[in-house]
């Protein structure tokens, strides 16, 4: 319940970054830009200062955009999983050296929101983990439907983590908890393994329901 309280007030926050302070500064971009145009500008000091705080306005506008959609993807609820996961990968690949490959047979996955944002969030911590810790250089994110579950996998060719009995990274252990607690409260569960120099591999799974199914996309 906390947890779907939490995803519901960011996707609140980022609706209001986006839709409040987004429009915000694009007003403010169409004042300048109207300024750039308009005539009468005999002082020639304004011109260059008028064009460097539009630059700056356009910087604004990407940050709003970059934290909003780290928030809440708005991907996510407007496309589904697998598109959300293929952002993921195109913006952990743009801002690393990770590159992501993502394999589910062109489909969508149809899932409710709250398992949906789960196997997001549990992806997201997971790349997030081969960029800071693992230091590897590729991932392969696989997404299935089973029988009785869904299944997303995710290995990297890091140097991989020590794990502990309780199979969370001795170094990472409050993220790896985290993947834990998402799953487990779905009656799911996530596992690890890991060799050194050879990488890393995260699995979680969730319990199928009636309502689950594949769309070609």
């Amino acid at each position: 319940h906390q947890e779907e309280v939490r995803e519901t007030e960011q996707r609140r926050i980022a609706g209001e970054i986006h839709d409040e302070l987004g429009s915000a500064l694009t007003r403010l971009g169409m004042d300048i830009d109207w300024l750039l145009r308009s005539p009468g500008k005999d002082d020639p000091p304004l011109e260059p200062r008028l064009a460097a705080l539009r630059n700056q306005v356009g910087t604004l506008h990407g940050t709003v955009r970059r934290i909003s959609h780290a928030m809440r993807p708005a991907v996510l609820d407007q496309f589904g999983l697998l598109p959300a996961l293929e952002w993921l990968a195109r913006q952990i690949t743009h801002q690393s050296d990770l590159a992501v490959r993502i394999t589910q047979d062109s489909q969508e996955l149809i899932l409710d929101d709250q398992r949906k944002t789960a196997l997001f969030r549990i992806a997201q911590e997971a790349l997030t983990n081969g960029v800071r810790h693992a230091q590897a250089r590729h991932v392969v994110l696989a997404l299935r439907l089973e029988e009785e579950a869904i299944t997303l996998g995710i290995r990297d060719d890091g140097r991989g983590i020590a794990l502990d009995p309780a199979g969370s990274g001795g170094g990472d252990g409050f993220g790896v908890w985290g993947m834990k607690e998402r799953a487990l409260r779905f009656g799911g569960r996530v596992e690890l393994d890991s060799i050194p120099e050879q990488g890393t591999w995260v699995t979680a799974w969730l319990p199928r329901l009636p309502t689950d199914r594949v769309e070609e996309r």
